[in-house]
């Protein structure tokens, strides 16, 4: 990850001498997704408004409902559910004046997890059986093992164990065949934490190292750090 944004910020220079407007706020987009995944949120929050700011009113709805969305999730990782509600309400516009099928399920998929982190769990199974609908008419097996993921998380917060286990196993096993180390590292820690409510220490621990395996692959600290954290209370 570090990597990707040394060369990210020589594009960006590069971008700015020349004064594309779209190229650099597509290169903020895609320096905030860094952040987002080396965990340094704040980075992450102006790197996404730097685009908007860059698109003014500019009508690219793709672009500008991606970035309100990401805004979100950000947010969300904050623990901020208003102003990440509030970002999502925005990205909708964008998805449904252009009729972006994929964004919109993105953005159900997004509102699920804060439903369940909210405990409203009818409202999230809704929302994540939705977005399933969308990914799996797509064929988007990255987006469906992030569904199995959020359903394995209300499964489990809403007690039924054993329910929680199958979907986050489906969700490793997909995000394992792809190759999406960062998916794998936040299913195996959500599922460790599913062992540990259990007292299944052992199976926590196991799979906990496993997550922090995959997370030091994308230099993900912050996601590395919690589950550090999380292993060490076992």
């Amino acid at each position: 990850a570090e990597e990707g944004k040394k060369y990210l910020l020589e594009a960006l220079e590069a971008a700015q001498n020349a004064k594309l407007n779209t190229t650099l706020a597509s290169i903020h987009v895609n320096l905030g997704n860094v952040a987002n995944i080396l965990g340094k949120w704040n980075d992450a929050i102006d790197h996404f408004k730097n685009a908007l700011q860059i698109l003014g009113k500019d009508t690219n709805d793709s672009l500008r409902a991606s970035l309100n969305l990401n805004l979100a999730n950000v947010h969300m990782q904050q623990g901020n559910f208003p102003k990440a509600e509030a970002q999502i309400k925005e990205s909708n516009l964008y998805s449904d004046r252009s009729n972006l099928r994929h964004q919109r399920g993105l953005s159900y998929l997004v509102q699920s997890e804060i439903a369940c982190r909210k405990r409203d769990y009818s409202a999230a199974n809704a929302l994540v059986v939705t977005a399933f609908h969308i990914f799996s008419e797509m064929g988007d097996r990255l987006r469906v093992a992030d569904v199995y993921r959020v359903l394995g998380m209300i499964s489990r917060d809403s007690g039924h164990p054993e329910q929680a286990e199958s979907y986050f196993e489906n969700s490793r096993r997909i995000n394992t065949d792809l190759s999406n180390p960062l998916n794998l590292g936040e299913t195996l820690f959500e599922l460790g934490q599913l062992y540990k409510t259990a007292g299944e220490n052992a199976k926590a621990t196991d799979v906990f190292r496993e997550a922090i395996t995959n997370f030091k692959r994308m230099n993900a600290v912050s996601r590395m750090l919690e589950t550090e954290i999380a292993l060490s209370t076992l």
